[in-house]
């Protein structure tokens, strides 16, 4: 089968195509790139200050009453990890698993530092664990024989 010749329109039927116009490129705010920019130099000054300043981001962190992050950022500061802690420790936290986890931390670094064998013992102690407890307690009474409180709280453990 052919098929019949297709019909010319006459050019009063035909319509007009208009005409070809450029691109309209759209227009970028100046507005949104600089605040694009200014995000960006934020997020990597952030990541700069986090790598070169690590404990002091958690020494800021922990004054602003957020030792969450300062557990975060904390690297090598006994003293700083001790009073995170601490913190954990405390009655307003009183989170025992991440207490006992900068305690552990703290004596990683530093296993003679003072009240950290203590407080892990406390805190084992606290979760009926009296064999941890005793074992922390005991290494506290070696390292610091007229610590009074460790013999206090080995009287609790007994008892």
């Amino acid at each position: 089968m052919k098929r019949a010749p297709r019909k010319r329109s006459t050019s009063a039927t035909r319509t007009r195509r208009a005409p070809r116009t450029k691109k309209i490129q759209p227009q970028t705010n100046p507005f949104v790139v600089s605040l694009v920019s200014v995000v960006c130099v934020i997020v990597l000054g952030l990541f700069v200050v986090r790598i070169a300043f690590p404990d002091t981001i958690a020494r800021l962190a922990l004054d602003w009453g957020m030792p969450r992050v300062a557990a975060h950022f904390v690297s090598s500061d006994t003293e700083l990890l001790m009073n995170i802690a601490d913190t954990f420790f405390s009655p307003e936290q009183y989170d025992l698993p991440k207490a006992r986890q900068m305690y552990q931390r703290v004596l990683t670094l530093n296993p003679q530092y003072p009240g950290a064998n203590y407080q892990l013992g406390r805190t084992y102690f606290i979760v009926g664990d009296h064999a941890l407890a005793l074992m922390y307690l005991s290494e506290e009474e070696r390292l610091r024989p007229t610590f009074g409180k460790v013999h206090y709280m080995k009287g609790l453990v007994y008892g």
